[in-house]
């Protein structure tokens, strides 16, 4: 996750994984080179790109708040560069996409 013009170590140095310290936030990284912001949610797979990926309505609610500045990375493993799509929630709503999920809690039983 090279940012243009920046050598790899200012590049890295400008990344904080926020979600080993708050897996909440929506997002796994942040970016604030030069000032540009960058809130990442990265989604891995082993060898299919194209194979579908899942996302919570927390991480929705927040990269489609965040806008032009949130970022979903599409990483294949093995693979050396991401997909990186900017802005992924744009003007979508949660009915453009397949629920596949409940919410149940222990008292629920």
């Amino acid at each position: 996750m090279k940012e243009e013009g920046a050598t790899r170590e200012e590049a890295e140095s400008a990344v904080e994984h926020v979600a080993l310290v708050d897996s909440s936030l929506g997002y796994d990284l942040k970016s604030g080179y030069k000032g540009k912001k960058r809130f990442i949610e990265v989604k891995t797979t082993e060898k299919d790109k194209e194979a579908d990926f899942f996302f919570t309505i927390n991480e929705f609610n927040v990269l489609k708040k965040l806008n032009a500045n949130a970022y979903i990375y599409r990483v294949t493993l093995g693979d050396k560069d991401p997909e990186i799509i900017r802005n992924p929630f744009g003007f979508r709503e949660t009915e453009d996409f397949e629920a596949v999920a409940f919410k149940a809690n222990l008292s629920d039983f």
